[in-house]
């Protein structure tokens, strides 16, 4: 297997190569990018930052998969019946962003609320004019979700088979 590399050229490479593409910004604050192609398979990262903001609507025609294999874990425990109870609290919301034209209706949850019951789901961003945004993190949010169904659909369960 052959590797090419090149810097922000337009050239591409057949499939038969592993294909490596960087582009870089002397400006401060932005990120260096590699492209890979390695068995057919894209891979876009940063070489500075770890994290990256898309500040407009995201559409992917395929599926968005997450790491989850038990080999990538460590300190593996199920979630407690309490801790799940704590996002009955949480109040789920309507709402629009004020910078989108469109005004178009978004549900979801305050950052701030959730924070109190889960700050581990919630992060923050340091926008360009310096101020702090607060972010909600909705994969993780999930299987506290998942737990409190099937605690749910076991009292359901208990309560059809004592009538």
């Amino acid at each position: 297997m052959t590797t090419q590399l090149e810097s922000s050229s337009g050239r591409q490479a057949d499939n038969s190569t592993t294909y490596i593409k960087q582009f870089s910004s002397s400006a401060s604050g932005y990120a260096a990018w590699i492209y890979k192609k390695i068995n057919n398979i894209q891979y876009i990262t940063t070489t500075t930052i770890t994290s990256v903001l898309i500040q407009k609507d995201l559409f992917v025609k395929g599926v968005l998969n997450y790491s989850s294999d038990i080999k990538l874990k460590e300190n593996i425990t199920d979630i407690k019946n309490d801790e799940s109870d704590e996002i009955l609290k949480v109040k789920a919301k309507k709402y629009n962003y004020k910078n989108d034209e469109t005004k178009k209706t978004r549900y979801g949850v305050i950052a701030q609320e959730l924070e109190i019951f889960f700050p581990h789901l919630v992060s923050e961003i340091i926008e360009d004019d310096g101020s702090e945004t607060k972010t909600v993190n909705y994969i993780d949010m999930i299987p506290i979700l998942l737990c409190q169904i099937q605690k749910m659909q076991k009292e359901i369960d208990e309560l059809k088979e004592n009538r």
